[in-house]
């Protein structure tokens, strides 16, 4: 009977430790959503410093990577801070190797985060290049 009862409470040790690991999980997942939409309304309010400081933290430490760089991207980009903006979507993953629009897989999810740096970068160069080439090469 002692036996019975030591494998009975092992398995309850177990349910209850991954419970907490599942549950724990659950709640991560939340706060990133939290932080997410927390980090999308600050850039359509024009918070943007509040919106890059959420975004960075998104991208370094979360699924919300690649949204994450678009936004930290996009606040730069608002507040003038060209550099900035590029920095933050030259580290969007490409997946595989692609270096132009035109080179990057249709239906993935990491291919139109792809294509949204590609366009913003696009489109910063455009408005501070002092000639085309450079834009040119990302379109």
């Amino acid at each position: 009977m002692p036996r019975r009862r030591l494998v009975f409470l092992s398995a309850v040790v177990l349910a209850l430790l991954g419970g907490g690991w599942t549950v724990r999980g659950l709640l991560q997942r939340w706060e990133q959503d939290q932080e997410f939409d927390a980090a999308k309304l600050a850039l359509e309010l024009g918070r943007l410093e509040e919106a890059s400081e959420l975004a960075q933290r998104l991208a370094e430490t979360s699924r919300y990577r690649e949204p994450g760089l678009l936004i930290a991207g996009e606040a730069a980009a608002r507040r003038g801070q060209a550099d900035t903006a590029l920095a933050f979507y030259r580290r969007v993953p490409f997946g595989e190797a692609a270096t132009t629009q035109s080179s990057l897989p249709k239906d993935s999810r990491s291919a139109r985060f792809a294509r949204a740096s590609l366009l913003a970068q696009g489109e910063i160069l455009l408005n501070v290049a002092p000639s085309l080439g450079a834009a040119e090469a990302v379109y």
